[in-house]
């Protein structure tokens, strides 16, 4: 697996796939670093992930938005909610024809215990992390905040899925490959 990472980095590529964790953004992280160090020429971002932690996914955002280097978000199978958000950041956004993206609100995953201990603090950062990514879907998009809650809510607690064409429709993407 290292091999491909490195011949990824030597095509000024990146893979995003899997669950967005810590570990997964830190990775993230090093690699445009890296490239970035390297050059001013286009990144690839290749994307599969079914998404994953908040905290995470938009220190991959920031990573993303902060790269000298413009970056070309693919989406090969899906994008699901923060490696959505993640494909907001890229300079250009493509999804293969059969690709799906899926938008939702934030879930809360804690424990009883750390609820208890933490209640307030944690649905304040929850809601604080749900505006900024409708906010950002707002911006790219170029749908008024309403609009772009209502892709968050449409579906209820599941989300709205989008097959390429449907995310294109949206302005989600900006091109089918």
């Amino acid at each position: 697996m290292e091999n491909f990472r490195e011949d990824l980095l030597t095509a000024r590529a990146v893979y995003l796939e899997g669950d967005i964790t810590a570990i997964k953004a830190e990775e993230i992280l090093q690699d445009m670093t890296w490239l970035n160090a390297r050059g001013e020429s286009p990144i690839t971002l290749y994307i599969d992930s079914p998404g994953g932690s908040v905290g995470p996914g938009l220190v991959i955002y920031d990573v993303i938005q902060a790269s000298r280097a413009p970056i070309v978000g693919i989406v090969q199978q899906q994008a699901n909610s923060m490696a959505a958000c993640i494909l907001q950041a890229c300079r250009k956004r493509l999804a293969y024809a059969s690709s799906i993206l899926t938008l939702h609100s934030i879930i809360i995953r804690r424990s009883l215990d750390e609820l208890e201990n933490n209640f307030i603090e944690t649905l304040r950062d929850a809601q604080k992390n749900q505006h900024r990514i409708e906010n950002i879907f707002a911006g790219r998009t170029q749908k008024t905040l309403e609009e772009t809650k209502r892709l968050f809510f449409s579906s209820g607690r599941e989300g709205e899925r989008f097959i390429a064409e449907k995310a294109l429709q949206e302005n989600l993407i900006d091109k089918i490959i």
